[in-house]
């Protein structure tokens, strides 16, 4: 069949159909790619009090000291990522809705089901600047009882307070930690009188406690009552990086990331499969699939395209008997011997009729019939030719179908002329 005939009935031909392979296939893999790792390079532009964000009132600054001091820190922008039993979740500044009970219930189960966790209450917040996103056009104190509803969530009876004034700092030796003072201007404090077991305070209240009670068991649980000292613009003064990195390697495990829980600022992500497919501990399966998939598309190279009509396997008559002792012969590669065999079976006929009585043989039956000149091809040349192809089948097994078809439309046509001179 010609490759001409081989595309009929195809919509594309193969070259086109690789190309749209090629291109369908980039396109998805792209698409996957996004979905997996947009969670990491998504370049969030924020001016609240996050991770992501550059203004005074943001966590950026700190995110980045850790970063520098070679401490894996990560954002939490989905309720079901992971987390580790030595990875420090913080909770910078969450914005909480009294009114939503729902998720005030979710707040307390993270809180409750996190090894580490540390709480920083919220005392401040921004407008936007809508000309530089990136930073706020004005800046204001917070509620106290908006404050006081974070510890409420998990079930803390506390409150806070903001103070005027020198503080002088009592700390307590904590996880073999004892924080340095911090500088602090007017700082929001815990009072005394609260569920937190202090670990630095004042005459005044409490900065950093560790909650030892509540309405449920929990892990090793911090709470800062002032988020300046981490703020990007307080973190510099003083000690104040130097107490924040105190408090972070004290509740964080050996190896731990500091996650940044970025769910209560409002920027949670959905859920994505593709992500999970490509974690552990689908990533095994996923791989399994994928090498699965690859094999079978190299297996099914070789058989690209559609597949050739069907032909008829039986067919009646006796020119289908001929065409199908022709196609075994040469299947079996006896064409040659066949072609030996009908000239020496076109000879015998020629001399019977030409009552010519030599052995078969015999060089001069040969030399006697060419001599007759009724045909004008010559037959010691034809038995030259059929000998050379069995001699290339002999030495070198090589049978040339069209040679041999051409040899055997010559032995006819020289019988055809030799029987047809003599009526």
């Amino acid at each position: 069949m010609s490759r001409q005939g081989s595309n009929e009935g195809t919509p594309f031909r193969r070259r086109t159909a690789v190309a749209l392979a090629v291109v369908g296939s980039v396109s998805f893999l792209g698409f996957i790619l996004v979905n997996i790792f947009a969670h990491d390079i998504a370049d969030v532009q924020s001016s609240a009090t996050d991770s992501f964000s550059s203004s005074a009132i943001g966590h950026k600054a700190l995110r980045s000291l850790l970063e520098d001091l070679g401490i894996t820190t990560a954002a939490r922008r989905n309720v079901v990522d992971s987390i580790d039993d030595n990875d420090l979740l913080i909770l910078a500044e969450p914005r909480l809705d009294s009114d939503d009970y729902e998720q005030l219930d979710l707040f307390r189960d993270l809180v409750e089901g996190t090894p580490r966790t540390l709480i920083v209450l919220p005392k401040r917040s921004g407008t936007t600047d809508m000309q530089n996103p990136a930073f706020n056009k004005r800046v204001r104190l917070r509620d106290q009882d908006g404050v006081d509803e974070c510890l409420d969530a998990v079930g803390v009876l506390s409150q806070v307070d903001r103070f005027v004034g020198d503080q002088q700092w009592l700390a307590t030796v904590t996880n073999g930690v004892t924080l340095v003072d911090p500088d602090l201007v007017e700082p929001q404090l815990l009072l005394p009188e609260s569920d937190v077991e202090p670990i630095l305070e004042s005459q005044d209240g409490i900065l950093v406690g560790w909650i030892s009670s509540g309405e449920y068991e929990r892990g090793p649980c911090w709470v800062l009552a002032d988020p300046d000292p981490i703020s990007n613009h307080g973190l510099h003064r003083s000690d104040n990086a130097v107490m924040a990195v105190q408090i972070i390697e004290a509740l964080r495990g050996p190896g731990g990331r500091v996650i940044f829980d970025e769910v209560y600022h409002g920027h949670d992500m959905s859920p994505s499969v593709y992500r999970d497919l490509f974690r552990l501990p689908l990533g095994f399966a996923t791989a399994h699939g994928i090498l699965a998939l690859a094999l079978l598309l190299w297996a099914g190279t070789g058989r690209f395209g559609t597949p050739e009509p069907v032909t008829q396997s039986y067919e009646a008559g006796k020119e289908a008997l001929m065409r199908n002792t022709a196609a075994l012969l040469a299947y079996g590669g006896h064409a040659g011997y066949a072609l030996e065999r009908y000239l020496s079976d076109s000879i015998s006929l020629v001399a019977g009729r030409l009552h010519v009585k030599k052995a078969l043989d015999d060089p001069e039956l040969t030399t006697t019939l060419d001599k007759m000149a009724r045909s004008e091809i010559n037959l010691h040349d034809l038995r030259s030719d059929v000998a050379g192809v069995l001699a290339a089948i002999k030495t070198r097994g090589i049978q040339r179908s069209g040679r041999v078809a051409k040899l055997a439309r010559r032995i006819h046509r020289w019988r055809r002329e030799m029987l047809d001179a003599t009526r």
